[in-house]
């Protein structure tokens, strides 16, 4: 093994139509880590039994935009966040001796042996249906306002801890409203307006390649 990446199960490498070997074994010597910056699921339709087939839609890494189009985001979509969770990318890093975890996000390496990059990146299929989002939350449960027990390091994150806050408090009502203002992006025309601003992407091949497979004559 040469390589070892850390992506959770709602999460996909996304190399393109590249194949993934071939992508690192182009990956000059002198290269410890790869950070791949993520793109977070829009999902266009309440209920949503597998996203890595049914969902497209993607907000684009708020790294490769320009700082204004937050701005135009909220103003054409009406709604106050961006991305829901991380937009720091996660990493792959080759394999030696004394390779350590830093975080899910990153590795300990040499200095000065690191890329970033966002093609390939990282698809985060967030929170992709209402089921699977309630379910998230009940499983959580009642979570501390901090990362990983740590006072020093609170969650600065309001969609998640409102949406922790509603789902022990039992109001289903108050999570499906959560879930239509922050999550859901079902507005044809908006979205539309969104990918001609470059905020909103479309990527259909991993979808298309997951049919492929089912079909063989697809």
């Amino acid at each position: 093994m040469d390589w070892i990446l850390h992506i959770d199960g709602d999460e996909l490498f996304y190399p393109g139509q590249m194949m993934a070997l071939d992508w690192f074994d182009q990956v000059s010597d002198d290269i410890f880590q790869v950070t791949f910056l993520n793109h977070e699921a829009a999902p266009e339709a309440f209920e949503i039994e597998d996203y890595f087939r049914e969902v497209t839609l993607f907000k684009r890494n708020p790294a490769i935009l320009d700082p204004g189009l937050y701005t135009q985001f909220q103003k054409i979509s009406s709604k106050s966040q961006y991305f829901l969770a991380y937009q720091n990318g996660k990493s792959a890093a080759r394999i030696h001796p004394t390779l350590l975890p830093n975080s899910v996000h990153s590795f300990d390496i040499p200095e000065d042996h690191a890329l970033v990059t966002s093609s390939p990146s990282i698809l985060h299929y967030l929170n992709c249906g209402f089921q699977n989002y309630y379910k998230k939350y009940a499983q959580l449960g009642n979570f501390p306002d901090y990362w990983w027990r740590s006072k020093s390091n609170p969650i600065q994150v309001p969609f998640h801890l409102l949406s922790r806050d509603a789902c022990c408090s039992g109001n289903t009502d108050e999570l499906v409203a959560i879930y239509r203002k922050f999550v859901l992006y079902d507005n044809f025309g908006i979205n539309q307006n969104l990918i001609g601003k470059g905020i909103l992407t479309r990527i259909h091949y991993p979808s298309q390649l997951l049919a492929s497979l089912s079909n063989p004559l697809v």
